[in-house]
C-alpha cells in the first residue's frame, strides 16, 4: 500500500514539474520586454506573410489585418496550457477584459495566435472559449511556422505590430509592459 502512495505521489509531482515548466519556460527568465533598437520601440521583425487557419478552418493572411490600419496584438496561447494553469487563464481573462476595450477604441486588432497541437486541437480551443465567454479571434499556428519566424518561445506571450507589420514591442507573461507598450505608441 505505502508503493502505491509513493507512486501516486511521484506521479503528482512529475505533472505539477511538467505544467511548471510548459508554463514558466523562458518566462521568468525574460519576464522583462524585448524592446530594441530606435525610439525605444522598435525591434528588427516584421509580421510575416503567413496564412493560418482561423477556427472554422479558413486559411487567413496574416496582411489582412494591416489594412485597416490599425495596431496589431499577437497574443500566443494555448488552450491545454490556460486549462491547467490558473495564471495563464486570469492573463486570457484580463486579455478579454482589455479586447472590449480595444474594439471601442477601434484602434487596436487583437488576433490570439493558438499553439494547440492535434486533431482536435480546434474543438478544443472553441469549447474552452465558449465555457469562459470569450470572442477571440483565434488563428491556429499549427506548424509552428508564426512562432519560428518570430522567435517566440513560449506562451503567454504578446507582440504588437504596427500598421506596416513592423514588431514594436514583444513581451513574455507580462500584461503590465504591454499595456505601457501601447501607451507609448499612441501618445508618439
Amino acid at each position: 500500500m505505502e508503493i502505491k502512495k509513493w507512486l501516486i505521489l511521484q506521479v503528482t509531482l512529475t505533472l505539477a514539474v511538467i505544467c511548471l515548466l510548459l508554463t514558466s519556460t523562458n518566462v521568468w527568465a525574460q519576464n522583462t520586454p524585448t524592446v530594441l533598437a530606435e525610439d525605444n520601440l522598435k525591434t528588427s521583425k516584421m509580421l510575416p506573410a503567413l496564412s493560418l487557419n482561423n477556427l472554422k478552418g479558413e486559411a487567413v493572411p496574416l496582411q489582412h489585418y494591416l489594412q485597416d490600419g490599425k495596431v496589431i496584438v499577437l497574443k500566443f496561447w494555448s488552450a491545454w496550457t490556460a486549462a491547467h494553469c490558473k495564471p495563464c487563464e486570469l492573463d486570457l481573462q484580463q486579455t478579454s477584459a482589455l479586447q472590449k476595450k480595444w474594439q471601442q477604441e477601434d484602434a487596436i486588432e487583437l488576433i490570439t495566435i493558438s499553439t494547440d497541437k492535434g486533431g482536435q486541437a480546434k474543438q478544443m480551443v472553441q469549447d474552452f472559449l465558449t465555457e469562459k465567454g470569450w470572442q477571440f479571434e483565434v488563428l491556429f499556428d499549427e506548424a509552428d511556422e508564426l512562432q519560428k519566424q518570430l522567435d517566440v518561445q513560449t506562451v503567454p506571450s504578446i507582440l504588437i505590430a504596427d500598421e506596416t507589420g513592423q514588431i514594436l514591442f514583444e513581451s513574455y507573461h507580462s500584461r503590465k509592459n504591454y499595456q505601457e507598450a501601447l501607451s507609448s505608441i499612441f501618445t508618439k
